[in-house]
């Protein structure tokens, strides 16, 4: 007579009581039913862990509490294992305003994680490859921070708002949105992080007596991106100074007549780089 493992005995068609025929195909799916299989099946997405991280370390003014997110990360964990499983087909199927809001909470996301896993430390700037080399899973893929802004939002998405709402754990960046972003509101919610960061004189001002008007150095560096969307002969300065100040003069008031008819320079603000804590 020939004989078996127990796992072909277990999976045979045998005639055991039912109770134990139970219990063994049981065994059989534990066998099958793998890791990947289960990330292959995983379609929701699910941002209430991060919107409770969000809630709860992070005030009104976008300034995060790095020693109480530290201390009890477990949502944030969580929130970045469903970028893991997230499946691609199910990511496929959303709206580009649902895909931007995406990858802006996995931006904003990995960088809070970028930051507890290596505090207390003074500035991003400190971690060595934090935004080129450090690596993150993304349904199935590793990328890192720089992968998301400038391969995924910047190449694959005419957004330039997204400048207004991707924060590097800086006080140069843009103030932290207390709240996840979704599909249905991201335009409103992209218009209030741009209102709320030309509201601060630290990343707009403008100085009639020196006949200077001062911006960010975010526009410096990605002032093209606007460029599609707002440029404009109506302004001073480059070509990207122009579309960036048309960009802004939303945001203005009355102040948006000055950028029209005035003759100015344009100059770039200091980014600072010190940690956006609390």
């Amino acid at each position: 007579m020939l004989t078996y493992p127990f796992f072909h005995k277990a999976c045979a068609p045998v005639k055991p009581a039912p109770h134990l025929l139970l219990y063994l195909l049981f065994l059989c799916a534990l066998v099958i039913w793998t890791p990947s299989a289960i990330a292959q099946t995983q379609t929701s997405y699910d941002v209430s862990p991060y919107a409770s991280v969000l809630k709860s370390h992070v005030n009104r003014q976008g300034q995060v509490d790095y020693t109480g997110l530290k201390r009890s990360a477990g949502d944030l964990i969580r929130y970045t294992q469903t970028l893991s499983l997230m499946n691609p087909s199910t990511y496929r199927a959303w709206s580009n305003s649902e895909k931007v809001a995406f990858w802006i909470n996995a931006y904003n996301a990995l960088t809070l994680k970028s930051i507890i896993e290596k505090y207390p430390v003074s500035s991003i700037k400190k971690i060595a490859g934090v935004w080129n080399s450090k690596t993150h899973q993304i349904m199935g893929k590793a990328m890192t921070l720089d992968d998301i802004e400038h391969q995924v939002l910047r190449k694959q998405f005419n957004e330039p708002r997204i400048h207004m709402a991707l924060v590097c754990a800086s006080k140069g960046c843009p103030p932290l949105l207390n709240q996840p972003y979704t599909g249905p509101a991201l335009n409103a919610q992209l218009n209030g992080r741009a209102q709320a960061f030309v509201s601060d004189n630290q990343n707009f001002r403008i100085d009639r007596r020196k006949n200077s008007v001062y911006i960010s150095s975010l526009f410096k560096w990605y002032g093209q991106d606007f460029e599609k969307q707002y440029g404009t002969q109506a302004f001073q300065g480059s070509a990207k100074e122009r579309a960036s100040l048309h960009f802004l003069s939303q945001y203005l008031g009355n102040e948006a007549s000055y950028l029209k008819t005035a003759t100015y320079q344009v100059r770039y603000l200091d980014y600072d780089w010190s940690l956006n804590k609390q």
